[in-house]
């Protein structure tokens, strides 16, 4: 609502009526368009919050309630700090937007669309209608591609995608978009993606981070990770750092029982733990893998003690696993696996 105060000694001019009328609409253009709008946002910016809001038309509301996925570079599933920049810059644009409702930024954690088959009819009853997730690329000009779908939570389908492009010039220079340690990230990645050549069944275990998967955090902020298990199993969860080194995390002296209820979520550390995971230096990727089997593990490693040898050695190490091409039989073990990344950045 506005309000306007109108001074009519002001005007001195012939035009009586004519002016007081002319005066008044000069004052009601400037109420709708003050100063500070004038200094136009980036054109890509512009063209971000249009492309969001078009997306959010093809949803059956009249206002969508969007929370961020997350924003990684390339294919990589990794993220930098040129993800957070993206994630605060939207927040701005959509923040008086008429068609898109920003939902809380924590409370992704427990809607991964990774879990939907798991928890659907979680996914349906949540306030929240769409998570946008974005890729992003460096073009041979040097400005960046960023490539955004909007993906419906409730049913899975595709809202939209659209493609935005980032001058060069508009990103700050303190921006890192490529990840840190980047070539290293994708070695150690492709290491640890797969260690178990187990026959397939239908066990099933996922993870996310309480940013996401593929997140981005800042020095000094707290991690949090979930697991789920489709079915009752066993559970060893490891964490990689920046330099290779590696940990049990799960099982622990705080919680010892590593036999899960199937669809049931371990969070880790929990309000039972008497810590909390802090991030910070050195700065780079790092990985959670997770490890599931319907039977116990031959070894518990003693957590959080660094193990001998390299990140692949020490995870398979106690595992015992049936080789390719045999059959499961009633002695053999049904195993899953799942690696989880995420980036940590000044």
């Amino acid at each position: 609502m506005f309000s306007f105060l109108i001074y009519p000694c002001f005007l001195k001019d012939h035009g009586g009526v004519r002016s007081m009328k002319k005066f008044i609409e000069i004052l009601l253009l400037t109420a709708c368009f003050p100063f500070s709008s004038l200094s136009a946002q980036p054109p890509w910016e512009v063209q971000s919050a249009e492309a969001i809001e078009g997306m959010a038309k093809n949803y059956h509301k009249p206002v969508l309630t969007l929370a961020f996925g997350t924003f990684t570079y390339e294919y990589t599933g990794l993220g930098s700090a040129f993800s957070r920049y993206l994630e605060e810059k939207f927040t701005t644009i959509l923040s008086g937007s008429p068609r898109v409702k920003l939902f809380a930024r924590h409370a992704v954690e427990n809607m991964d669309p990774e879990f939907r088959q798991m928890y659907r009819d979680f996914f349906k009853t949540t306030d929240v209608d769409a998570v946008l997730y974005g890729r992003f690329s460096r073009e041979p000009s040097g400005n960046m591609r960023l490539h955004l779908e909007l993906t419906s939570l409730t049913t899975g389908e595709l809202l939209g995608s659209a493609a935005i492009f980032v001058p060069a010039s508009e990103i700050p220079s303190r921006i890192s978009v490529e990840p840190p340690g980047f070539a290293k990230a994708i070695n150690d990645r492709k290491e640890l993606e797969n260690l178990l050549a187990t026959a397939k069944g239908s066990l099933m275990v996922r993870a996310v981070t309480d940013r996401g998967a593929g997140a981005v955090y800042r020095d000094g902020e707290y991690l949090t990770i979930h697991v789920f298990v489709n079915q009752d199993s066993y559970l060893k969860v490891y964490h990689v750092d920046v330099n290779g080194k590696t940990q049990l995390i799960f099982p622990n002296q705080f919680y010892s029982n590593n036999k899960i209820k199937g669809g049931a979520m371990v969070t880790i550390p929990d309000a039972a733990y008497p810590f909390k995971f802090q991030l910070g230096p050195p700065y780079g990727a790092e990985f959670i893998k997770v490890v599931a089997s319907k039977r116990q593990f031959a070894d518990i490693e003693k957590a959080f003690s660094d193990l001998p040898g390299k990140a692949k050695e020490a995870m398979t190490r106690g595992l015992t696993v049936i080789p390719q091409g045999s059959t499961m039989g009633e002695g053999g073990e049904e195993t899953a696996e799942t690696l989880l990344a995420y980036t940590i950045v000044q």
